[in-house]
């Protein structure tokens, strides 16, 4: 997918000499590439004068404070139900998941810091509630379908029965693979 800005929300000092970058990652996608087929109804979600699908996603980005402390690499994961509760590899300690969500994230032993990892999160499910703590995709809605027309539908079928005391009643044959 294809990133067309990135747009800043916030920016903090964090943990270990490090910058919490918080933003949206804005996308835009052309439903003719084949790369692109395989989402569904892209094909019918609004486009813009360039004929792109235009999207949003939340994003944090943990860096290094000082551009020589960073070793050049990037760790990205993705996000499960929104939640960032800590970051990968660094062994934070787990959140009950009936705690409410927290903006805060769990630096945890700090192992991907103390080496000068960046490490970056993107939210990518459409159904995340919207708060604080949460991060989500702002996927574009396609037109609804056209309204069915009202038909009326009917239904047939046969209802046998047998009474348990029935000399007719035959047992039910069970099918078995091979025979």
């Amino acid at each position: 997918m294809a990133v067309s800005h990135l747009e800043v929300t916030r920016r903090t000092p964090f943990a270990a000499d490090y910058e919490r970058v918080d933003g949206k990652l804005h996308f835009a996608v052309d439903p003719g590439q084949p790369a692109n087929t395989r989402i569904a109804d892209l094909d019918k979600a609004p486009r813009d004068a360039a004929g792109k699908v235009r999207f949003w996603a939340d994003f944090v980005l943990l860096q290094p404070a000082a551009r020589e402390r960073s070793n050049g690499r990037l760790l990205h994961f993705v996000v499960n139900r929104g939640q960032r509760v800590g970051i990968e590899f660094n062994r934070y300690t787990p959140r009950l998941a009936t705690l409410p969500p927290t903006d805060e994230i769990d630096v945890g032993d700090g192992f991907l810091m103390q080496r000068g990892w960046t490490v970056s999160m993107c939210g990518w499910q459409w159904d995340v509630q919207r708060q604080p703590g949460l991060m989500g995709l702002e996927a574009p809605q396609a037109p609804p379908l056209v309204a069915l027309a009202a038909a009326s539908a009917t239904w047939a079928y046969a209802v046998r029965t047998s009474a348990l005391s029935s000399r007719r009643r035959e047992p039910t044959r069970r099918r078995t693979h091979g025979r």
